[in-house]
């Protein structure tokens, strides 16, 4: 479902002072781009974009232009989750009678939001803190067809069983439990990619580069393979919270047997990059279930 793990590489060192590895240095381009609020508030002359990335340029606008407005649009419908007859009902300005619940069920709603945001925090992170390896598709959507069609069965699913059975697609326990379990996976997953900075990669390295480094600190001291376990429980999370127990049968499924096998050709790649890695491997474990 998804490519690459951050434990393939690790951050170049960080300042004592931060738990977290300073964002590429500015020093490192040809002209440091202005800050945001001084670009805002005085005229400023930034390079130019050459010719030849404009499409990937204008191509990127457009996906992240999609996928904010689809946040931006879900978003307020899924205050229903929180607070039905007030909250949401301000933000929506819903006719008198109607509720946000009827309108748009609010877990589709967070759903479709916590889909967007995850792969905008993808290209965000990326580019935030790993700017040498920013791609056009460093949002992760063209993940493979498996993967899409697999949060379309899940959507499915909601639709036949709110059309044949309405009872079973209001809110229950099972959809606050699938939030918990969806922004756990998130901040994993995030925590992961910003840890690594610098040496994150979307796609397996078996190579080892110059600057490679075992990670064992920050969120790598509890589980080796951080980015994989925050997607495994953000993708149950999602259909957890749309109340659908088989697609999250399947996915539980399905991402648990993609990353056995994922993993096991990883690690056999990092016992040769690094001597100790084995050591680190007796002490810390893969953080998924039933994988040591």
């Amino acid at each position: 479902m998804q490519r690459g793990d951050p434990a393939i590489s690790s951050p170049l060192p960080a300042s004592p002072a931060s738990p977290f590895p300073p964002r590429p240095s500015a020093s490192m381009t040809a002209a440091p781009a202005p800050s945001p609020l001084r670009a805002l508030l005085h005229p400023t002359r930034t390079s130019s974009i050459p010719a030849h990335l404009a499409p990937s340029c204008f191509r990127i606008v457009l996906l992240a232009a999609a996928l904010g407005a689809l946040a931006g649009v879900a978003l307020p419908h899924a205050l229903a989750l929180f607070a039905p007859s007030t909250l949401a009902r301000a933000v929506l300005v819903l006719p008198r009678g109607a509720s946000a619940a009827t309108m748009w069920p609010p877990q589709l709603a967070m759903y479709l939001a916590a889909w967007a945001i995850f792969h905008l925090l993808e290209f965000e992170i990326t580019a935030g803190w790993n700017g040498t390896r920013l791609m056009e598709d460093s949002f992760l959507l063209q993940n493979g067809i498996g993967y899409h069609l697999a949060h379309l069965f899940g959507l499915f699913e909601f639709a036949v069983s709110a059309y044949f059975y309405p009872s079973l697609a209001h809110v229950g326990w099972w959809s606050y439990l699938g939030l918990a379990v969806m922004l756990f996976g998130q901040a994993m997953r995030s925590l992961a990619m910003v840890h690594a900075s610098s040496n994150f990669s979307h796609e397996v390295a078996h190579a080892k580069r110059n600057d490679h480094q075992l990670v064992t600190s920050g969120v790598y001291a509890y589980v080796r393979h951080p980015s994989y376990v925050g997607f495994f429980y953000w993708a149950l999370g999602t259909q957890l919270l749309l109340g659908n127990p088989l697609a999250a049968s399947i996915f539980v499924v399905v991402l648990w047997r993609f990353f056995a096998h994922r993993i096991v050709g990883e690690e056999a790649s990092l016992r040769k990059f690094f001597p100790d890695y084995d050591a680190y491997r007796e002490r810390v474990g893969s953080g998924l279930p039933f994988i040591r």
